[in-house]
């Protein structure tokens, strides 16, 4: 190797001392390649990359010093090789060097370098590496020698040997076929008998030659009983043509068996003459005597007696289900998004007008039958149960084909699968009759306080009236006293007439709104506030009749609804009505009774609108609560009230997504808290 072709790496994290390096190699050996590396890791990565004849190596460096590098190179079997000459700082530094030497070092530099110590080292080196490769590369042809002559006396070896092995080899053979064979008889015999399954073995002629104690148990006959005989013997009369014409098409060596390599079910005989199912696979194979077949047969009693049993359960599913006035389903959804019904009754197709079978794999056509201003609910209602996995329930319509606008109700527990989807068992049924008759009670108690508010509207229609009649009389007065009428007397007297008119338009307007049914009524954003207010002067007049005080306390800035501003207005009535009662039949009862108060609080509290109708009246029983906002249940006498208030609150509430709680004290009175989201009446 020319010397002054080597390729040198330096590592050493100076760079200073690189710099040096460089010029000292540059100076000695002008066509040298120098590699440099900053610290240890980079080294090891260059001494792979490059493969350099001899490598400067700096002892001191950060992470890895030099002795570990050099370490990593001496186990590595491709770069072992390279020779490294260690810099050592200090000539008398002996540690270093003993260090040097274990981990494999060949050389040392003392800092400063002398030039003709470093150019007489490196040759030396170089040396030593080609010496190395050399040395290496005649190991490897004399391995490779040895390994040729080896084997060509292994074959001559082996050709001599050929014929005596072949021999012993075939004896060995014959023994090991034998001794095997008698093992796998053995096996075979000790799992047969300990099978609980009938194993059976015929000749081609359908002669038992085997049986095993599972077919002792299975069909009534010992072995001595039945080994030599006709397998007919635990076959029904009914099969016996069958199985002889099977028997005749074997011998006959015709391949065109059913039962070879199937399970059949079949009918068994026992040996006391009675009949059961069996489970029967068959299996052909031949020996130097013959061809036979081997059964394994099963008692399937059980098994049958589940499966006629499970058909019935599911006849009486089938049959409880066409009963139910609705549709009976599994929903399935997946964590993709897609959606199936796995089971449906029959009622599928009066609920939704598809069939069972059409959603099974998909449930899109359900969905297709939503109504559009229910489908977003319905779908966030799903996916909110199935991330709570708590139950779902709501109230939505459809637009069918054939029955055009429906309500349905759909009530499922959810149930979470190991492949993350969510499983829903429930029942759907139409609510069209009852969501009907909700509008004709809610419309029969809207009339029934306004037969209760007549006087209050007759109140707020009267004073309007009042007005009218004065401005008209001072106008008359002012035509008898005088024949010209200052115009501007007649325009002022004129707008206060006008004024007070569309003030009696706009309260009969209001009560014309509050008393339709309000099912073509178009939601709008309203103040809650205002509906109060509007719902309080229709009622204001009766409590002051009951010397009954009204207080209302209500919240500032609070945001608007959206909805239907007459059906929350039926609400406070409702709520003022029970009020009005609960207060005069705590006075009637109490006698010396304190002043009669019924309060209305608004506030906003987490994002929710409040509304707190409470008053200081009789109270209801704790035993009752539950029970009052339930159709037809009245805590009054008979006679007084129709029991559809609150029910109807109730109702009206849980539509626009809130929630209506009831707190009651005998001695000290009831509040009612109306809970409303804004997002969600949106």
């Amino acid at each position: 190797m020319d010397p002054n072709k080597i390729k040198i790496l330096a590592i050493d994290d100076n760079k200073d001392n690189l710099t040096t390096l460089k010029a000292l190699i540059r100076e000695s050996f002008p066509d040298a390649t120098v590699f440099t590396a900053n610290n240890g890791a980079e080294g090891l990565r260059m001494a792979v990359a490059k493969d350099p004849d001899v490598i400067l190596l700096d002892i001191i460096m950060p992470g890895i010093d030099g002795f570990e590098v050099c370490k990593t190179l001496k186990t590595d079997k491709s770069l072992s090789e390279i020779p490294i000459i260690f810099l050592i700082a200090k000539r008398d530094d002996k540690d270093s060097r003993v260090k040097a030497l274990e981990c494999g070092g060949e050389a040392f530099l003392s800092i400063p370098i002398d030039v003709t110590e470093l150019k007489a080292q490196i040759i030396a080196m170089v040396k030593l590496k080609v010496a190395r490769r050399e040395k290496r590369a005649e190991k490897e042809n004399l391995a490779k020698l040895i390994k040729q002559r080896t084997r060509e006396m292994r074959l001559t070896h082996t050709a001599t040997l050929n014929l005596l092995e072949d021999i012993q080899n075939e004896n060995e053979a014959r023994k090991k076929s034998e001794q095997a064979l008698k093992e796998s008889e053995e096996r075979y015999r000790s799992v047969a008998q300990s099978a609980n399954d009938a194993i059976i073995t015929t000749n081609s002629r359908g002669i038992v030659t085997d049986w095993n104690k599972g077919a002792e148990f299975t069909f009534g006959y010992t072995e001595a009983e039945i080994k030599g005989k006709d397998l007919a013997l635990i076959i029904p009369l009914e099969h016996l043509i069958n199985h002889q014409n099977g028997i005749q098409k074997k011998t006959e060596k015709r391949n065109d068996s059913l039962l070879i390599g199937k399970t059949v079910e079949l009918t068994g005989m026992h040996k006391d003459g009675h009949r059961f199912p069996i489970e029967l696979s068959l299996a052909e194979w031949e020996s130097s005597t013959g061809r036979f077949f081997t059964g394994i047969i099963r008692d399937i009693t059980e098994r049958k007696a589940a499966q006629d049993e499970l058909q019935r359960s599911r006849d009486l599913l089938f049959k409880l289900s066409e009963q139910v006035p609705g549709v009976i389903y599994q929903y399935r959804l997946y964590p993709d998004g897609s959606s199936c019904f796995p089971y449906s009754s029959s009622g599928m197709e009066k609920i939704y007008e598809v069939t069972p079978d059409e959603v099974r794999e998909d449930a899109t056509p359900v969905f297709g039958r939503l109504h559009p201003d229910d489908s977003k609910m319905v779908s966030d209602l799903i996916f909110e149960s199935a991330r709570t996995q708590e139950r779902f329930y709501c109230e939505y319509r459809v637009i069918l084909p054939r029955q055009g606008l429906r309500w349905r109700y759909s009530d499922a527990l959810p149930e979470l699968l190991e492949d993350g989807s969510t499983l829903w068992h429930g029942i759907i049924y139409d609510i069209t009759d009852r969501k009907l008759e909700d509008v004709k009670r809610s419309h029969t108690d809207r009339m029934v306080n306004l037969g209760e508010m007549a006087a209050g509207i007759a109140h707020e229609i009267n004073q309007p009236l009042n007005i009218i009649s004065l401005v008209t009389d001072s106008v008359l007065y002012e035509t008898t006293r005088t024949e010209m009428i200052d115009s501007i007397f007649l325009k002022n007297k004129s707008d206060k007439i006008f004024e007070n008119i569309t003030r009696i338009r706009n309260i009969i307007d209001h009560i014309r709104a509050f008393s339709r049914t309000n099912d073509d009524f178009i939601l709008s954003t309203f103040d809650v506030n205002t509906t109060i207010e509007n719902a309080v002067s229709l009622v204001a007049e009766q409590f002051k009749n009951h010397s009954i005080r009204l207080d209302l306390n209500f919240g500032k800035r609070l945001p608007k609804l959206f909805g239907n501003t007459y059906k929350l207005e039926q609400v406070i009535i409702n709520l003022l009505s029970n009020a009005r009662d609960a207060v005069l039949e705590k006075k009637r009862n109490a006698g010396n009774y304190p002043e009669m108060v019924v309060a209305i609080l608004t506030y906003k509290e987490k994002g929710r609108i409040i509304i707190e109708v409470s008053d200081n009246g009789i109270g209801i029983p704790g035993n009752m609560i539950s029970d009052v906002v339930l159709p037809f249940y009245t805590t009054k006498d008979s006679g007084k009230g129709t029991g559809l208030g609150l029910s109807i609150c109730y109702q009206i509430i849980k539509e626009m997504g809130g929630s209506l709680e009831i707190t009651s004290d005998v001695s000290l009175g009831t509040t009612i808290t109306v809970e409303l989201d804004n997002i969600k009446t949106s």
